[in-house]
């Protein structure tokens, strides 16, 4: 879990880490809000024109194809969290389904706000200062940091 205000690169800082340490890895992002249900994230049945059919979330697909996962605004849907089960390597379907995750399956959040009593490694970013963004978009696009005059 990432967590800050907006504006603290916390999307920047996982871009840079997965690029730096995992590249090539396939991240899916879900923004989270208010009205997300943990079961379309997983997977639902649906009623087709001729059968009811199960269709897996993204949440389900990435697990299976060892995909990342990015949830963004997770203390939107704090709930959302509580509601994925993963043990022994699979994903708990509220369908009773047991989904078989890949080793490089990961889950990331961010969050404006530190979450207590979940399960996983916190990290809380600050507003950089000026100083330091400089210096970051100078190192990152040199030309356009000495043409703006920075």
């Amino acid at each position: 879990l990432i967590s800050g205000p907006i504006g603290s690169g916390k999307h920047s800082f996982i871009q840079t880490l997965i690029g730096t340490y995992y590249p090539g890895t396939k991240v899916v992002t879900i923004h989270l809000d208010e009205q997300t249900d943990v079961k379309n994230l997983i997977g639902t049945y649906f009623v087709s024109e001729t059968d009811i059919v199960y269709k897996k979330g993204p949440l389900a697909i990435a697990a299976e194809k060892g995909w990342w996962v990015l949830f963004k605004n997770v203390d939107k849907a704090s709930d959302i969290i509580s509601g994925i089960h993963i043990d022994d390597g699979c994903l708990h379907a509220l369908s009773g389904q047991r989904i078989k995750c890949k080793p490089s399956f990961r889950i990331l959040a961010t969050a404006f706000q530190p979450l207590s009593g979940h399960d996983c490694e916190a990290i809380s970013l600050e507003p950089l200062e000026h100083v330091d963004f400089e210096q970051i978009c100078g190192h990152r696009h040199p030309n356009v940091h000495s043409s703006a005059g920075l």
